[in-house]
């Protein structure tokens, strides 16, 4: 059995936990009546109480800075900090909630159709895309060519493996082509990175290589070329506009207003009707 001490301690922090979580509900707030804690929430106009707690499990909000206490109508009244928030987030989310609350995290296809996770606030494409580069402006269009030459180079598998590629193990001599393992959906898109890097010419081969397949920031890029500052942004959106125009994307839709009639007719498939005088 557990000392009393030890016991009495998990209660507390126990309780401090309840207590945290309760006070990061909306519009929730906490009071004191006769010793006790408790942790208020209005619906619909109607306060309702959601829990009781000693006034030990508030005390070491308060003094950590995450709980402030604030006088309404001559009463106390006990809010959360924004870190006091933050904390309530990192113990409702789990194990990696610290790094949680900083991701902006988006579901995603990846090789094969493999589902991934990709982080918005850290991939170098999505951060391009959120700046303002006046009339270099990357649009939808480029964009969304930057993401489809990544699912290309992704399911062609052009980035280099930094694990043992396990796919490729042979046992006992086994498996056709001495453990080559490329799939005609690998072959297929390794072509198209191939006609879109030639598409796009030399100059933005490369650049757009770096930004797509090897996720390297705006600077590594500009430093690995040698670059002046800034204007790895102007190539990479030149690159990028090169890149939707042989995909055939564009952010506005141009045309003639009227198209004429399409039909797969010989020239002699229409019936000949006799001149009337």
């Amino acid at each position: 059995m557990r000392p009393a001490s030890e016991a009495k301690a998990g209660a507390k922090g126990r309780d401090e936990d309840r207590l945290l979580v309760l006070l990061a509900e909306q519009g929730a707030h906490a009071r004191r009546d006769e010793g006790i804690v408790q942790v208020v929430v209005s619906r619909k106009g109607v306060p309702l109480v959601r829990g009781r707690f000693p006034m030990a499990a508030l005390a070491p909000l308060l003094s950590s800075g995450a709980v402030r206490c604030d006088q309404v109508a001559g009463l106390p009244r006990y809010q959360l900090t924004a870190e006091g928030r933050a904390a309530a987030f990192r113990r409702q989310s789990g194990e990696d909630a610290f790094g949680d609350q900083h991701r902006l995290l988006e579901q995603g296809a990846g090789p094969e159709g493999v589902p991934v996770k990709r982080n918005l606030r850290e991939d170098p494409l999505a951060l391009l895309a959120r700046q303002q580069i006046g009339s270099f402006a990357v649009d939808e269009a480029s964009q969304e060519a930057g993401e489809r030459l990544r699912r290309d180079i992704e399911m062609a598998c052009l980035p280099p493996k930094v694990t043992i590629n396990w796919d490729r193990l042979v046992v006992d001599g086994g498996g056709p082509g001495a453990g080559l393992t490329m799939t005609e959906a690998q072959a297929q898109a390794r072509k198209r990175v191939q006609k879109a890097m030639l598409a796009v010419g030399p100059d933005f081969s490369g650049p757009l290589m770096d930004l797509c397949g090897f996720g390297r920031s705006v600077g590594e890029i500009e430093q690995g070329l040698g670059l002046p500052v800034r204007s790895g942004k102007v190539v990479l959106s030149l690159g990028l506009r090169s890149l939707a125009r042989h995909y055939g994307l564009s952010s506005m839709a141009q045309g003639t207003a009227c198209q004429p009639i399409r039909h797969w007719g010989t020239a002699d498939s229409r019936p000949a009707f006799p001149k009337t005088a």
